[in-house]
């Protein structure tokens, strides 16, 4: 149950306000127009801090992991062991970029963007799929990510206890950044859609 203090609370209430007066058909086209106005100014919000699924960032993806293969491809053929470990890190980070956000948009072309419903489905699970990446995928790549970056300064910088430390203060900080993205941006955006959804439900 959703406190109403929450981020997002008041929001909710008040898509909620707008089906609670007659339940007329011209009178639900136009609560249902107001509700996805409403809504798919979260919905740019949304695109513009995060862009899953869209096909700007599969390009932007695409783009970083074939430069990174190739630079990788390069340190193998000169046999540098440090370079080759920062290639690879980045080559992982991108990769692991692209496959989601592929994913997201493979998962797009199942729904019906014509329909209201299908279309607030969609979004809903576009919001669900970066949640469930920030949290589970996000953590279980970063330890791998780090170990790469380490590897490489430790062949290549006398002083890589220092970059350490510097690299781990960085991805402290990247950490608690995505906690709040997903606290202040991600959960009350996912309550708003599953309450529309929830009012087209129940008419």
């Amino acid at each position: 149950m959703q406190n109403s203090d929450a981020p997002g609370s008041k929001e909710i209430q008040d898509l909620q306000q707008l089906w609670q007066e007659s339940t007329t058909n011209e009178s639900f086209t136009i609560k249902e127009r107001a509700m996805m106005t409403h809504i798919n100014k979260e919905i740019s919000n949304f695109n513009l801090l995060f862009g899953t699924g869209q096909w700007g960032q599969i390009i932007l993806d695409s783009s970083l992991f074939c430069i990174f293969t190739l630079e990788l491809l390069e340190a193998i053929w000169h046999n540098k062991p440090d370079k080759i470990a920062f290639r690879l890190a980045f080559m992982l980070t991108a990769l692991s970029f692209l496959v989601f956000h592929g994913t997201v948009k493979f998962k797009m072309r199942t729904f019906n963007h014509n329909t209201s419903r299908e279309y607030l489905q969609m979004q809903l699970m576009r919001v669900k799929q970066e949640i469930n990446f920030r949290e589970k995928t996000t953590p279980l790549l970063s330890p791998v990510i780090f170990g790469l970056l380490i590897l490489g300064f430790w062949n290549d910088l006398p002083l890589w206890s220092i970059i350490l430390l510097v690299i781990l203060f960085i991805s402290l900080q990247i950490a608690n950044f995505s906690k709040k993205l997903i606290s202040k941006e991600l959960y009350p955006l996912r309550d708003k859609l599953q309450s529309a959804l929830q009012q087209l439900n129940e008419h």
